[in-house]
């Protein structure tokens, strides 16, 4: 698989890798939500993937990248699907995973927040937006 361009609607973590393609030792960088990555190609033998970001190359895990962009912008791995399928008892249902807000206070007026991966969704009268906190250390 070679995309030539993917949006990702939340934020990643992966490694930084060097001209050669060997990831480098510094730390994770953190690929925001909405960012915008190219030359994406998948490496099956080992579950990862690369892509480009801002003119560098980077790399994560296959499962990171497929959970942060729409369904069907990247191809599904065939081996997921029996797996989700296997975790339900014969006739049982699986409910989808469901975005659960919680009340904060403000001097706006009513809000909410909605913990998700990389950060909160907080929810007011005017809209919603995201907040990037990825170890959600808002308390």
């Amino acid at each position: 698989m070679n995309l030539s361009k993917v949006t990702l609607n939340k934020t990643i973590s992966a490694r930084k890798l060097s001209k050669t393609g060997v990831p480098t030792s510094d730390p994770e960088t953190t690929i925001p939500f909405g960012a915008i990555i190219e030359r994406v190609e998948r490496d099956h033998s080992r579950g990862l993937v690369n892509f480009r970001y801002l003119i560098e190359m980077y790399q994560c895990p296959w499962d990171m990248l497929a959970s942060a962009v729409d369904g069907g912008a990247v191809e599904a791995d065939d081996a997921e699907a029996p797996r989700a399928e296997k975790a339900a008892a014969p006739g049982a249902t699986v409910t989808a995973p469901q975005l659960q807000f919680e009340s904060i206070t403000t001097n706006m007026g009513p809000a909410s927040r909605a913990k998700v991966p990389g950060g909160w969704i907080v929810r007011m009268d005017q809209g919603m937006t995201f907040y990037p906190d990825p170890e959600h250390k808002w308390a």
